[in-house]
């Protein structure tokens, strides 16, 4: 039980919403001044939607399923940076969510060559 409520703690922002929260992929909280400029671009530019960084986790899993199957983002945008060919997982985070939410895009993100 002490698991469960430090789920819901831990991630409070994730389990309250309208279904209006679209879920952000990219190099954020790193202090690179690019990537950063980039999200907050589209938290701006997307204002009337609840922007988080994406988490995939079984955790996130499990508690969408106790919600009935209901998904806690409307839609995960890769967004920022060169994400793309890039080796720190970024492009693979949006397969999965392609996988699980369907609805996904890419923002401004650069592509490294291989």
């Amino acid at each position: 039980m002490g698991n469960l409520i430090s789920l819901f703690k831990n991630n409070k922002d994730h389990f309250f919403h309208s279904n209006n929260t679209i879920g952000y992929i990219g190099c954020i909280g790193y202090n690179n001044i690019g990537d950063e400029a980039m999200y907050q671009a589209f938290k701006k530019t997307f204002s009337q939607f609840k922007i988080l960084p994406f988490k995939n986790s079984i955790k996130i899993r499990i508690f969408e399923k106790l919600m009935f199957n209901r998904n806690i983002y409307r839609a995960v945008f890769l967004g920022g940076g060169t994400l793309i060919n890039f080796t720190d997982g970024y492009y693979e985070m949006l397969k999965l969510a392609q996988k699980h939410y369907k609805k996904t895009a890419i923002w401004g993100t650069g592509i490294r060559n291989p």
